[in-house]
């Protein structure tokens, strides 16, 4: 029996083949175990970013000029609208605007005229009461106001009235802006509506109460007498 265990043992040890040479185990010499990275191209020398030196520089020096550019030109561009919008205030600061004020005050019932004048860059603008020559302006006949190629004819009567009949009303400075007024009217509509006129010479009064102080009539019937020296109408006689 141990001779037959020894004979299988023999056997195994038979049936593992040798190594080819016979020699065992091979050293493989350490030169042959470098990477394979080893192998990759180096990058040629003084080359920056995969660029030759003088393109990158040259890239460089054109990207520095672009935003220098860019930056120099906002700039620019602030200034200039700040510039403009400095000069606009100056000019806006220069212009002076003339403007007139009416204000009202109270009126005496004195018939003596205390109308005063406001002056604005060449406008004269009478306030408070104003100038009629009542009753001096029964005895001056009829009132003439003439454009357009027309005429209108009016007779005046200071201290009445003519109640009811009114088409329209205004603020007027003088007796014979009225009567333009009226003469106006008609020649806009081509017919003589407006026949009669009321005006105040008490401008503040007149306005506060009634919302102007000459007043356009299309009817002349009911006359009111007996108001003072600053009320007048004027009736119209004819036209042309």
């Amino acid at each position: 029996m141990h001779d037959s265990y020894h004979a299988s043992a023999d056997s195994a040890k038979e049936a593992i083949p040798p190594y080819p040479d016979g020699s065992g185990l091979q050293v493989t010499p350490r030169s042959n175990l470098l990477p394979a990275a080893a192998g990759v191209p180096q990058t040629p020398n003084g080359s920056i970013l995969g660029l030759r030196r003088s393109t990158f520089l040259l890239v460089l020096a054109l990207i520095v000029v672009v935003i220098a550019a860019a930056v120099g030109g906002g700039v620019g561009g602030s200034l200039a609208v700040k510039n403009a919008k400095n000069a606009c205030k100056a000019s806006a600061s220069a212009t002076v605007t003339a403007t007139a004020t009416v204000t009202a005050t109270d009126a005496s019932n004195s018939v003596v005229p205390t109308s005063t004048t406001t002056s604005a860059g060449g406008l004269v603008v009478p306030t408070g009461v104003l100038a009629l020559d009542c009753p001096d302006l029964n005895d001056q006949g009829r009132q003439i106001v003439s454009f357009g190629g027309r005429s209108w004819r009016f007779t005046a009567r200071c201290g009445t009235d003519y109640q009811y009949n009114d088409i329209g009303g205004c603020i007027v400075y003088s007796f014979s802006d009225c009567l333009k007024a009226c003469a106006s009217h008609n020649w806009f509509l081509q017919r003589d509506e407006c026949v009669g006129v009321h005006f105040n010479a008490n401008m503040p009064d007149s306005i506060e109460q009634f919302m102007g102080n000459c007043f356009l009539k299309n009817g002349t019937e009911r006359l009111i007498r007996d108001l003072g020296d600053l009320d007048i109408t004027a009736a119209l006689v004819s036209s042309l």
